[in-house]
C-alpha cells in the first residue's frame, strides 16, 4: 500500500502514524525507493517494542508474490536500514544445507525448512524489545546447532508469517501475467481495479463469519484472497495441523478465471471456521478484515 492509501485508511484500525512519523516517511519513502531498486515500495505498518518501535517497509520486484525486501527504521522513520528476507537470514544462522542427491531429498530439506522457521517463532515469544542486534536464547530448535538468534531474524520470520496469514486483496487487485515463452508467469497489481462493487461489499456490514458454509458468509470471503507465493512444504504442515485437506473440485476449477482465481487461495478455504472478521465502514468506504490469530 502506498504511503497515501495507509495514512488515509489506518485510522480504520484503530491506531495511527504520528505526525513526525508521517513526515519522515513522506520525505525517506522516495529516497529508499532509489536506493532499492525496486518498483514497488509498501509501508508494511508497525511493530511496538519495548524500547523502540519498528517501522517496516517492503521492497518488491515486479512479481508481487516474491519474497521482499524487508527495511525497518526504529527512529520513526528518519533513516531506514536494509534488514533482507528471512531466507537469507536464517541462512546465515543455520548450517548450509548438505548436497542432496534426489527429489526426495531436496523435499525433505524444505519441509524441514519451514518446520525450523516455525519453531523458531515458536520458541521467541514476548514482545520485541526494538533492538535489532538483541539476541534471544533458544532452547529447542530440532536438532538444529542454534543457541540463540537475534531479534533481526525474528523480526523477519513474524513479518513472513504475518504476510502468509493476513496478506490478503480483493478479488481483482492482483492477477497472473502471461510474459514471453520461456518466462514464468508473474503475479502483478491489476492497474484496471478500483475496488469491489459498493453491493457487493455491502453485504460484509458488521458481519462475523463464524461459519464456513452458508451463502452470505462464503460470499464475502470468497472475495478475498490471500496474496502469497505458492508454498508445497507449508500447505502440507498446514494441512497435517489441521487434518483438513483444500482441494477444489474440476467444477469449481472450471469456472475460476486462471489469471484471477486459480493462483490464490480465498479466505473461505481457512480453518478453523470463523477466523476472519470482516467489517465495511460506510464512511471510508472500506472493508477491514481482522484475522483472530493476530
Amino acid at each position: 500500500m502506498q504511503s497515501s492509501n495507509v495514512f488515509q485508511y489506518v485510522g480504520a484500525t484503530g491506531l495511527l502514524f504520528s505526525t513526525g512519523e508521517r513526515v519522515s516517511l513522506e520525505t525517506a519513502l522516495p529516497l529508499l525507493s532509489v536506493q532499492s531498486k525496486r518498483p514497488h515500495l509498501r509501508i508494511w505498518g508497525k511493530l511496538f517494542g519495548v524500547n523502540s518501535d519498528y517501522i517496516i517497509v517492503q521492497a518488491f520486484a515486479d512479481n508481487m508474490v516474491e519474497e521482499p525486501e524487508l527495511y525497518y527504521s526504529v527512529d520513526e522513520g528518519m533513516h531506514f536500514t536494509l534488514l533482507g528476507t528471512a531466507s537469507s537470514l536464517l541462512a546465515g544462522v543455520t548450517q548450509g544445507p548438505a548436497a542432496v542427491a534426489s527429489g526426495a531429498a531436496a523435499a525433505l530439506e524444505g519441509l524441514s525448512l519451514q518446520e525450523l522457521k516455525l519453531q523458531l517463532l515458536s520458541s521467541t515469544r514476548g514482545p520485541f524489545m526494538g533492538d535489532p542486534a538483541y539476541e534471544y536464547r533458544l532452547s529447542d530448535t530440532g536438532g538444529r546447532a542454534l543457541q540463540s538468534i537475534k531479534e533481526s531474524v525474528r523480526l523477519a520470520l513474524f513479518v513472513e508469517e504475518f504476510d502468509y496469514q493476513c496478506r490478503v486483496a480483493p478479488r481483482g487487485a492482483y492477477q497472473l501475467r502471461e510474459r514471453r515463452a520461456g518466462l514464468p508467469a508473474e503475479v502483478r497489481v491489476n492497474k484496471a481495479f478500483a475496488g469491489l462493487s459498493a453491493a457487493t461489499a455491502g453485504r460484509l456490514v458488521n458481519t462475523d463469519n463464524g461459519s464456513c458454509g452458508g451463502d452470505d458468509s462464503a460470499f464475502a470471503l470468497k472475495n478475498y484472497y490471500h496474496i502469497r507465493e505458492v508454498n508445497p512444504y507449508r500447505r502440507l504442515l498446514d494441512e497435517y495441523k489441521t487434518g483438513h485437506m483444500i482441494e477444489k473440485s474440476m467444477l469449481q476449477r472450471y469456472a475460476e478465471d486462471r489469471q484471477l482465481d486459480a493462483t490464490f487461495d480465498a479466505l473461505s478455504d481457512d480453518m478453523p471456521c470463523g477466523l476472519w472478521n470482516m467489517t465495511y465502514d460506510p464512511v471510508r468506504r472500506v472493508v477491514l478484515g481482522k484475522n483472530k490469530k493476530f
